[in-house]
């Protein structure tokens, strides 16, 4: 089978022509800086290839709006290529997050009110309190400050990826290396202060209905890292 010009429709209007993950256009009258247009990919959650990405045997329509994800050609590539972060789960969640963005700032763009309320995430202080975030996630959802030094981003990169490795084991580990594992996420902490930023998380629960016609639960956690001078920072006295 192959992808439908009404399922391809409705990817694109729901996705605003914007890829889900860094969000630039994908289809634009201006040229790139590497002198080529910019053309967004759609892309398969699961693939229909038993040596691809995500492969499942029992999805009776690989090509359905549900199994699809808009991106650009970068993190097409990206997905794809590190399937142990970005699993079936994540990008579902992804998926859903981007469409509810473009949604709401439609909404916005034509005066009507969403009803959501601003969403605010507790700063992590601890190497338990951020192990209670990770532990047996499905994924995370990550975010840092638009104005990030470029002699930064390598670090930021590295704490993420660190981060990630966490979600996948913490919840095999046996009592005792626990622990340890505690002891390192609050010197990931403390190291972040050192560099300048605070974390920022909450974990929180995503109900998805996947291309097998099956509908669960999923536990996601989301990471933001942000420069202690953020404006975006509100602080409470206690």
């Amino acid at each position: 089978m192959a992808i439908t010009d009404q399922t391809r429709k409705i990817l694109w209007g729901k996705s605003g022509n914007r890829c889900s993950i860094c969000r630039k256009e994908l289809v634009s009258d201006k040229i790139g800086d590497d002198g080529n247009f910019i053309i967004g990919e759609e892309c398969h959650i699961i693939s229909s290839q038993p040596t691809g990405p995500r492969y499942k045997s029992n999805v009776a329509n690989y090509d359905t709006y549900e199994n699809l994800i808009l991106l650009c050609r970068n993190h097409h590539k990206e997905i794809d290529s590190n399937i142990g972060t970005y699993n079936e789960e994540l990008l579902q969640y992804i998926k859903t997050n981007h469409e509810n963005w473009v949604d709401e700032s439609l909404n916005k763009a034509n005066g009507k009110e969403t009803g959501r309320k601003p969403r605010f995430l507790k700063r992590i202080t601890s190497g338990k309190e951020l192990a209670r975030i990770l532990c047996n996630a499905y994924g995370f959802y990550k975010d840092y400050d638009d104005s990030i030094q470029e002699s930064d981003i390598e670090y930021i990169a590295d704490v993420f990826q660190g981060l990630s490795d966490y979600i996948d084991i913490y919840g095999d580990l046996e009592p005792c290396d626990q622990v340890k594992a505690d002891f390192e996420l609050n010197n990931i902490i403390k190291d972040l202060e050192e560099h300048g930023f605070y974390l920022f998380g909450d974990r929180h629960a995503e109900k998805w209905k996947f291309v097998d016609g099956r509908s669960e639960i999923c536990s996601m956690c989301t990471l933001v890292i942000k420069k202690q001078d953020s404006e975006e920072i509100i602080k409470f006295n206690k």
